[in-house]
Formats: C-alpha cells, structure tokens, sequence
C-alpha cells in the first residue's frame, strides 16, 4: 500500500511538470513547486515520525518481525504475528502482553533472547501467565567490574545464608543458599569461577559464626584457589587436595545426614530451621560442601578397575547430598572449568537447580549449565567475571571482585591464631534436658 501511494505520488508529479515543460503555464509551474515542496516536506515528517515510533516500539516490532516470519499458515503463507494486547513503561522498565499464534512456545522466545537482545540493547526477559506471553525490556547496563564491599553495602535480604551474585541490569542480584540449596559454577579458565568462589565463601563466613555454619573445602587444583581458607575457624578439617582423600569427607557428612534425619524425624521437625526454633540449646550449623574442579571428583573414566569403584563411590556420595540435603542444612557448591555429560552427570547437574554459567567454549558446553536450547553462556563477552546467574529466574550479572590477598586478610581477622579443623563434622542431634514431649 505505502509503496503504491509512492509510485503514484512520483508518477503524478512527473507528469505535471512534463505538462509545464510543454505548455510553459506559470500557474503550473507554481502549482508543482507546491506540490514538490508539500511531497519532501511530508515525506521527511511521515519518516520522522515512523522511525521515532519504530525506536520507541522497536521491541514489538522485532517481536513481529521474528514470530511472523517463522509462522505462516495457508496456501498464500500468509504472515502471523503476535498480537500486543498491552503495554505499560515502568521507569527502566517495559512491560508488553502478547497473544501468540499457535506454535510459539515460551521455549521458542527464550531461544530468540539473545537476538532480541542485541537488537534492543536492553535485557530481555519473558513470563508464561493464563496463556498470555509476557515480555519485559530492560534499558539498565550489566558494569564491566564491581566490587564485592560495594555490593554488600546495599540493602540485604532476609535469609539464613544471603550471599549477593552479582550487578545486573536493574541493581543488585541476591540469593540465599538456604533456599537454593545447591549451586554449580562452570566456565572457561580465567572467566571468574574461582574468584567468584572466593567472594561467596568470604561472604558466608563473615555473615555466620563457626556455631552456625561449617564448611568443607575439597579443592582438586591441588590446594591453588581454597588454600586461603586453611586457618578459617568455620572449615571441616584440612582443605583436601586429592580425590583419594575425598571419601572420609563425603562419608562423614553423608553419615550425618543420617543422624539429622533421625532426630529431625523423631522430633516432628522438617527441616533445620525449624529444628534451631523449637530447640535453640540444641541448635545446629548449616554444613556448606565447596568442591573446586569437580570433574577431577566425579569424572569415572579411568580404566583401573579399583579406581573406577573408588570415583563412582564418592559421586553417589556426593548425589546423596544433593538430593537429600536441603531439609538438614547441607549444601554443596560444585564448580568445574569442565561443563560437560562427564563432569557433571545427569544425576548430579538435576540435583543442583541453581547455576552460575561463565563464559564457556561452545553452545553445547551452554546448554549442560543453563539447560537445552539455552547457548547464552558460549556468547558472553570476554569480560572477567561476566556470568548468567539462573535460579528462580536467569540473569546476566557482572560478578564481584574480591582479590586472594584481601580475602586473606579477612580470614586472618577472624581466624584463631592456631588451630586445627573439627575433628568431626558436627555433635549428633539430642533431645534437649527439660523437653517433656517423646520422641518416636
């Protein structure tokens, strides 16, 4: 239609001015002058005003753009697209409904969030509701480096075991691994895995006392990046740095997982908060499992049979914990520079929901962190400490930084001057003296 009234509009005033050539009317002429004048001045509005809605719509019309062009029905392929039903803006923020045509999928959308969002410069995110789509556009920018005290100075969520991921585009981005309650950390060498684990740890241990939380370190780097933690009051015995010395570790917490379940059953507890608010003389820490490099723990491929007993013992261990340990306190933060089937089993990656993805060598590598169709994590710019943080929802976050020598001091400011680790993992739960209520 826009390009027939063109052609017409052009075809018109080609022919008045052949018409004035010929006829040499001066009244002609000041009649197409006019015209002439009226067609580029329109033309320039009719553009302005198109373009500057375009800008400011550009995200219904990229979402059109991409629905109708991959959706057509009927012999004439007809084009269909979504239907926006409603919009609102939100500072930041735009929120837009959508009705979809049949096909389009919440799967199919998340697919197209990269495209969409380097189209827009802006986040993207979508929600399913009552069969309406709805789409949010962030106009906040990821920074290129934050630092971990500048993070922490902002207002704090409620939780028992708060850490903050990152700098997102609308603000700070918070978790409690409580609620989580298991987290797997995966990308490239130098991508920010490690000092991200470092920052997490330090934040746990100066938000909880000894009494309140304990940590197991297993670092398989051979002790380079957990080592720092060596004379932190909150650990469970030594940092290990071997997998042959994993199964004790692994045995111990698994035995008590066994005795909290005992004496929370026992008690009509479910789950260990509720066990610290009944019995506050009784109460017991949360247990944290920190293992760095788990492809070195879980990776079964060796080809001494002994061996290969040995590495299948400690990661049924280790799934042991993932899937059962919510409801007693435990918790497991597994990171690998290795994301793949291998390294992280199907078992164990479906018993650890929350993900932070750094960037990763290929989509395939992607997708074993964030899940199928999911290849975010291979495009993040190669900026340190750039991740997809994905748990309740997924986000792009810049991750703080917290440095080995400033981490170091903060260990040595909480740390006893000697010392060894727990020699067990915790006291078994008892009744407390004066409960007058009996245990089954």
């Amino acid at each position: 239609m826009r390009r027939a009234l063109t052609v017409a509009l052009v075809a018109t005033l080609t022919l008045l001015w052949l018409t004035i050539s010929v006829s040499h009317d001066r009244g002609l002429s000041i009649v197409f002058v006019i015209a002439a004048t009226c067609y580029v001045v329109g033309s320039l509005v009719a553009t302005l005003l198109m373009s500057g809605w375009i800008w400011r719509n550009r995200a219904v019309v990229i979402v059109t753009a991409l629905v109708a062009g991959r959706y057509r029905s009927g012999r004439r392929r007809a084009w269909i697209g979504p239907r926006l039903l409603s919009w609102r803006r939100d500072g930041d923020e735009r929120h837009y409904t959508f009705g979809m045509p049949v096909g389009v999928t919440l799967t199919v959308l998340e697919r197209w969030r990269e495209v969409m969002e380097q189209a827009l410069d802006r986040g993207v995110d979508w929600r399913y509701d009552r069969g309406l789509y709805h789409m949010r556009v962030i106009a906040g920018r990821v920074p290129e480096r934050v630092d971990v005290a500048e993070l922490a100075e902002r207002q704090r969520p409620a939780g028992d075991l708060v850490f903050v991921v990152g700098a997102g585009r609308l603000g700070s981005v918070w978790a409690d691994l409580a609620e989580l309650p298991h987290l797997l950390i995966g990308g490239l060498t130098g991508a920010g895995k490690s000092v991200f684990l470092r920052q997490l740890v330090m934040q746990l241990v100066m938000a909880n006392p000894p009494e309140r939380l304990r940590v197991g370190f297993i670092d398989l780097k051979g002790g380079m990046e957990l080592n720092v933690f060596r004379r932190l009051p909150h650990r469970l015995g030594p940092v290990l740095r071997e997998w042959q010395e994993c199964g004790t570790l692994l045995e111990a917490l698994n035995a008590d997982l066994d005795r909290r379940q005992a004496a929370f059953d026992a008690a009509d507890v479910v789950d260990l908060r509720e066990w610290n608010r009944r019995y506050p003389g009784a109460a017991l820490p949360y247990l944290v499992l920190v293992i760095d490099e788990t492809a070195e723990l879980t990776a079964v491929e060796s080809g001494d049979r002994a061996e290969r007993a040995s590495r299948q013992a400690q990661l049924a261990l280790l799934i042991r914990l993932c899937r059962l340990g919510r409801a007693v306190g435990i918790h497991a933060i597994c990171a690998t520079q290795r994301p793949d089937a291998d390294a992280v089993p199907g078992q164990l990656k479906a018993n650890l929901p929350a993900t932070m993805a750094f960037r990763v060598r290929d989509a395939v590598n992607s997708r074993v962190l964030l899940g199928d169709g999911n290849p975010q994590a291979a495009s993040l710019p190669a900026i340190p400490g750039r991740g997809i943080w994905q748990a309740d929802m997924q986000v792009e976050v810049q991750t703080p930084w917290l440095g080995r020598d400033e981490a170091a001091q903060l260990v040595a400011s909480i740390a006893p001057a000697e010392g060894p680790g727990a020699a067990r993992v915790t006291p078994p739960p008892q009744r407390p003296s004066g409960e007058v209520r009996r245990w089954r």
